[in-house]
């Protein structure tokens, strides 16, 4: 992986590289933000999620898009807010909490190449 990239995770806690992963894309309590450089981690932001009443599930996608994420790793998603990152020019990526628990282990899977782009037959239809 070459040049900058910003990956988001959606997390349960504010513990960065550490944190939980969130199985619930919409409803996680933060977003950890990892920033690569050439493959290797630059730094790490954490942000809170936007309340799910202000703008829906699009409203983190607002979010993310504005804060210049590449791509996001989920567990799973609805068809509205793939359609949506996939608009703004976020790669979706799917892989199962039990997969990769934490942060780092996201990280880590994408930078092995291990973690596959989500297609909108694979979103949830609720």
């Amino acid at each position: 992986m070459q040049g900058n990239y910003i990956l988001a995770v959606p997390s349960e806690s504010a513990d960065g590289l550490d944190s939980a992963r969130s199985a619930h894309f919409g409803h996680c309590p933060f977003f950890t933000l990892v920033h690569l450089r050439d493959g290797e981690v630059a730094a790490v932001e954490v942000v809170e999620n936007p309340p799910h009443q202000a703008g829906g599930c699009l409203a983190p996608v607002g979010m993310l898009r504005r804060k210049g994420v590449d791509g996001i790793v989920v567990g799973g998603s609805g068809r509205r807010p793939l359609a949506g990152m996939q608009e703004a020019g976020i790669t979706v990526l799917q892989a199962t909490v039990d997969e990769c628990p934490v942060v780092m282990d996201a990280v880590w899977m994408l930078k092995q190449g291990r973690i596959t782009i989500m297609s909108p037959e694979m979103a949830c239809s609720g």
